[in-house]
C-alpha cells in the first residue's frame, strides 16, 4: 500500500474507494479500534 492513514475514531472521512489506501482507526489512547481495511 502506498498510503496508510491513521485516523481518530469518529473523525469525518471521505467516502471514495481507493485500492492504494488503508485506513487505521484508533481510539483516544491510540489503540487500533477496528480491523484496518482498504478504502
Amino acid at each position: 500500500f502506498s498510503n496508510v492513514m491513521t485516523i481518530k475514531e469518529g473523525s469525518p472521512i471521505t467516502l471514495d474507494y481507493r485500492m492504494d489506501r488503508v485506513r487505521v482507526f484508533v481510539n483516544n489512547k491510540g489503540i487500533v479500534a477496528s480491523v484496518p481495511n482498504i478504502s
